[in-house]
């Protein structure tokens, strides 16, 4: 489908968006470039884009064999989405949270609060971050605040999440009508506290994912069309953060990644980054104030060296299958930070919105 936008001010808030400055690492590639052959350019994706440790102890050096697919032309072939900025600052949880209904994670100057319904649960695992990306891809797409899942959860599953369609207990159906109601019943609200010129301050912003809701299913003909049209209407705030500040993602890496929720966590903030970066390079602490562990999706135990050097591990192991695919980000990983090096966009500023 032709991304032909409606709205001239949504088209020149997504082109700001995604066109970088000249002279930055994501400027548009030459004729020139990519004209090469595509083993020139793997081998200098490859060249620019492995994961480095620096030099010290403790230091590891990451490597991780390309699995990028190109063109004819040596360019990676991109399957371009979106997803809401607050989704590419912070994780969901990545196991069930139990009972909890409220849930912390902090980014900077910013706290994130997820609540759910108070007849429903905190969502968690791959799905909900799968649902956050497909309905701002859809949101983006059609610019309007009903998304449409069709009469078939099943064939939703199936074209849209790229999953394959199991029955039962445990089975993927069941787990996308749970993962689906919770997450979309949930409320965000971000808090952040502020410092200027000696005065301070805090402020917060509630959203709501959606103000309206339907979902349709046969329990025993997954294959049989509802007779009603699954839809959800996307909150106004959560709707409006969506078009104004859409961070692009590739749908094909999501994919891949989807298995390990920290991964996708990863991906969705070093893309985000990478967009955002004023700087030459950005370092982020482990653990501690303002670290990755206050802002992915699991309460990871840091609390002794030990447990600090098996959440490294976990982050390096996570970092390798993101890098995998996205071999042009360039990052430094010690023992008590990662670094993120400006790099190129993974996302192409000339790829067709899907």
């Amino acid at each position: 489908m032709q991304r032909v936008p409606q709205d001239p001010n949504m088209a020149d808030r997504l082109r700001a968006f995604l066109l970088p400055e000249p002279g930055s690492a994501g400027e548009l590639q030459s004729v020139r470039d990519i004209l090469r052959s595509p083993k020139q350019k793997a081998r200098s994706a490859e060249e620019q884009g492995r994961l480095m440790s620096p030099k010290g102890k403790g230091s590891k050096r990451i490597s991780s064999p390309s699995l990028i697919e190109v063109d004819i032309f040596g360019r990676q072939k991109i399957d371009l989405g979106f997803i809401a900025r607050e989704f590419s600052s912070i994780g969901l949880p990545h196991s069930d949270p139990g009972n909890l209904r409220v849930y912390y994670r902090t980014n900077g100057r910013l706290r994130f609060r997820v609540s759910a319904d108070p007849d429903s649960f905190l969502p968690y695992g791959m799905y909900p971050r799968l649902l956050g990306a497909w309905v701002a891809t859809e949101a983006c797409r059609t610019q309007c605040r009903t998304i449409h899942l069709g009469r078939n959860l099943s064939r939703f599953l199936e074209d849209s999440l790229h999953l394959k369609v199991t029955g039962g207990k445990n089975g993927t159906i069941t787990q996308l009508k749970e993962q689906m109601w919770r997450f979309f019943n949930c409320t965000i609200a971000v808090l952040e506290s502020k410092d200027e010129d000696g005065w301070q301050g805090k402020g917060i912003k509630r959203m709501e994912l959606t103000s309206e809701m339907e979902i349709w299913w046969h329990p025993k003909a997954r294959s049989q069309d509802a007779l009603f049209e699954s839809r959800i209407e996307l909150g106004e705030k959560f709707f409006e953060s969506i078009l104004t500040h859409p961070v692009p993602i590739d749908w094909t890496t999501v994919s891949h990644l989807r298995r390990s929720s920290l991964a996708l966590d990863l991906y969705f903030w070093i893309t985000y980054r990478m967009h955002t970066m004023r700087g030459v390079r950005v370092t982020v602490p482990l653990c501690g104030p303002g670290s990755i562990a206050q802002q992915v999706g699991a309460n990871y135990d840091v609390s002794t060296a030990n447990a600090r050097k098996n959440f490294r591990r976990k982050i390096t192991e996570a970092l390798s299958k993101v890098h995998s695919h996205y071999p042009a980000a360039r990052l430094e990983v010690s023992d008590t930070s990662v670094t993120l090096i400006k790099s190129h966009a993974h996302v192409s500023p000339v790829t067709p919105l899907r």
